[in-house]
C-alpha cells in the first residue's frame, strides 16, 4: 500500500550527520513523536515518509500544466484547511531520477500498483484514506505528456493512467472519475518502502493461517512473525497465489500491514530514539516525488503541526465501493458515488443516518421491523397501524387492552433490539426494553397517552458495526489501531 508521514524540525540526511543527537532529552523526543509520525500509509509496495526536510531531499515536479480543466471545490471546503493528498506508488526499483520528464520512463517500466485517496477532515483529526483497486474498469480522458503530445480517451483497467501517462495523467484520471479536487500528491517507489520496514526494526504481522507463495518466495508461519523490507515488500504485492487472488483481496491485506506499521512507527521504541527517527527519514526521504507546494518548508511544517492531534484510530482505511465484473475487471457501484460526494463536501462516509436513543446509526430499516401493537380501543389502533405502514413497517397482531398504559412504550427479544431501535428513533422514545420472553425479532409497542406518530428517519444499512463510535462507518473499514489477525 502506501504511507504518509510529517515530521517538523530541522532534519539531516543520517545520524551521524548530528554528533549529539542521542543527548536529546526525551521531551523533545515525545514531541518529535507527536509531530512526526501522524499520517502514515503504505502504498502497495511502496512507503512514503512526507517530512520537513533540507532542500534537495525530496524531488518536486510541477505537473499544473498538463491537469487542465480541473474540478471546482465546494463551499464546505473553500477556506478550510481540509485537503485530499493523491498517493501512487511506482514499481521501479530504480531512484527518482529528474523526476517525470521522460515519458519513456512510464510507458515502459514504471507501474502503479496502488493509488490512495487521502482525505484530511477539517481540523485534521480524522483522516480517511481510499484505496482505488488498480483492476477497476474506468474511462481515463485525453493526458497531455510531458513531450507535448496528448493521449486518446479509452476505457481499460485505472493503472493504465500510470503506466502510460505517469502521475499527471493518474490525477487527472482521479479528478474527472470522482470530481474531488486533489491538492497535493506524492509517488514513492518500492526501494523506499523496504528501507522504512527496515530502519524501524521489522513490522509485525499476525496471520490466521500459513503462506507458502511460491511465486514471490513468501512463506510465513501462522501466527505472528516479524517481517523485513524485503519479506513485507512480498506480503504487500502477492496476490494471485493468496485468498482469492483479487486486488481487493490484496487491498485488504496492505491495509492490515499499514495498520501494524503505524503502531510500530508510534511506540516509544521507535519515536524516542533519535538514531531510529533520523535512520527512519533519511531512508525514504530520497523515495518521494511530489508537488512543490507540498514539498516547500512551510506547507510541511504547517501540515504536521496540524496532526498532532490524529489519533490512530481516527485514521481509517476504506476501499472504494465495487463489484467484480466476472472478466478480471472490477466496476464501482452507486455507493462510490456517495463517497465522492462525501470527500467534495468534507462529510462523513458512509452517512450515519439517524442516531438511535442510544447515539449511534441505526442500521435496521423500518421495512425490516415487524411490529405488534397494544393499546386501548380508545387509541384508534387502526390509524396507528396505517399511519406505520405507510412508513414501511410490517404491523403483525393488534390487541386491545381495558385501558390506555400511561406511557408508550416499546419492547423486544434480543434479536429484535435492533428493530427496536428504529421504532424508538422514529417514535421519539428514549428507551427500550429487553424481554427475554420474546423471541425472534418482533417488537411490541405499547401505546400510551402520550403517543405521538412516527416520523421518517434516516437509516444507514451499510453502517454494519452498529456498536462503533466512529463517525466513519462499515466494520469492514481498517484503523490504524486494528490490531486482529489478518486472513491470507
Amino acid at each position: 500500500m502506501r504511507g504518509v508521514l510529517v515530521v517538523a524540525g530541522s532534519m539531516g540526511r543520517r545520524a551521524a550527520d548530528y554528533p549529539c543527537a542521542m543527548q536529546l532529552p526525551r521531551s523533545i523526543g515525545a514531541r518529535i513523536g507527536l509531530v512526526a509520525l501522524a499520517l502514515v500509509v503504505l502504498v502497495a509496495g511502496t512507503g512514503i515518509v512526507v517530512v520537513r526536510k533540507l532542500s534537495g531531499n525530496i524531488t518536486t515536479v510541477d505537473l499544473s500544466k498538463q491537469l487542465g480543466t480541473r474540478p471546482t471545490k465546494s463551499a464546505q471546503v473553500m477556506n478550510t484547511d481540509a485537503m485530499n493528498i493523491l498517493i501512487m506508488g511506482s514499481d521501479t526499483r530504480a531512484g527518482q531520477g529528474s523526476g517525470f520528464g521522460k515519458v519513456s520512463v512510464y510507458g515502459t517500466s514504471a507501474r502503479s500498483d496502488t493509488t490512495l485517496l487521502v482525505h484530511l477532515y477539517k481540523g485534521h483529526t480524522q483522516a480517511l484514506v481510499v484505496s482505488i483497486p488498480r483492476d477497476s474498469l474506468v474511462t481515463i480522458p485525453p493526458c497531455t505528456l510531458a513531450n507535448g503530445s496528448t493521449t486518446q480517451p479509452w476505457t481499460t483497467k485505472f493503472n493504465a493512467a500510470f503506466s502510460e501517462g505517469g502521475p499527471a495523467c493518474t490525477i487527472k484520471t482521479v479528478e474527472q472519475l470522482t470530481g474531488v479536487y486533489i491538492d497535493h500528491y506524492v509517488v514513492v517507489n518500492f526501494l523506499g518502502f523496504e528501507k522504512v520496514v527496515d530502519a524501524i526494526g521489522g513490522v509485525s504481522m499476525c496471520l490466521t493461517k500459513p503462506v507458502n507463495d511460491q511465486k514471490s518466495h513468501l512463506t510465513l508461519p501462522a501466527g505472528t512473525s516479524v517481517l523485513d523490507g524485503k519479506t513485507a515488500l512480498a506480503f504487500v504485492r502477492a496476490r494471485y497465489t493468496l485468498g482469492d487472488g483479487s486486488d481487493t483481496a490484496r487491498i485488504r491485506r496492505q491495509q492490515a500491514f499499514l495498520s501494524s506499521l503505524v503502531r510500530k512507527i508510534k511506540t516509544a521504541g521507535v519515536l524516542l530514539n533519535p538514531v531510529k527517527v533520523y535512520g527512519l527519514l533519511d531512508a525514504t526521504t530520497s523515495a518521494l516525488t511530489m508537488d512543490p507546494q507540498l514539498a516547500s518548508l512551510s506547507e510541511l511544517q504547517s501540515i504536521a503541526l496540524s496532526l498532532r492531534g490524529l489519533k490512530s484510530k481516527d485514521l481509517r482505511f476504506v476501499t472504494v465501493p465495487s463489484t467484480p465484473d466476472g472478466s478480471g475487471n472490477v466496476v464501482w457501484t452507486s455507493k462510490a458515488a456517495e463517497l465522492w460526494d462525501a470527500l467534495k463536501t468534507d462529510t462523513v462516509w458512509p452517512r450515519p443516518g439517524t442516531l438511535g436513543f442510544d447515539g449511534k446509526p441505526l442500521t435496521t430499516d423500518p421495512s425490516a421491523v415487524r411490529v405488534d401493537l397494544a393499546g386501548a380501543a380508545s387509541m384508534s389502533l387502526r390509524t396507528i397501524s396505517d399511519s406505520m405502514t405507510a412508513l414501511g413497517y410490517h404491523v403483525g397482531t393488534t390487541t386491545t387492552t381495558k385501558a390506555p398504559a400511561l406511557h408508550t412504550s416499546i419492547s423486544a427479544g434480543t434479536d429484535g433490539f435492533e428493530a427496536a431501535r428504529t421504532l424508538a428513533a422514529a417514535l421519539g422514545l428514549s428507551t427500550v426494553t429487553v424481554d427475554p420472553k420474546l423471541t425472534g425479532s418482533t417488537v411490541m409497542l405499547t401505546i400510551g397517552t402520550d403517543y405521538r406518530p412516527p416520523v421518517t428517519v434516516d437509516v444507514n444499512p451499510d453502517f454494519h458495526d452498529a456498536n462503533s463510535t466512529s463517525i466513519y462507518g462499515p466494520s469492514s473499514g481498517v484503523t490504524a489501531d486494528n490490531a486482529t489477525c489478518t486472513q491470507v
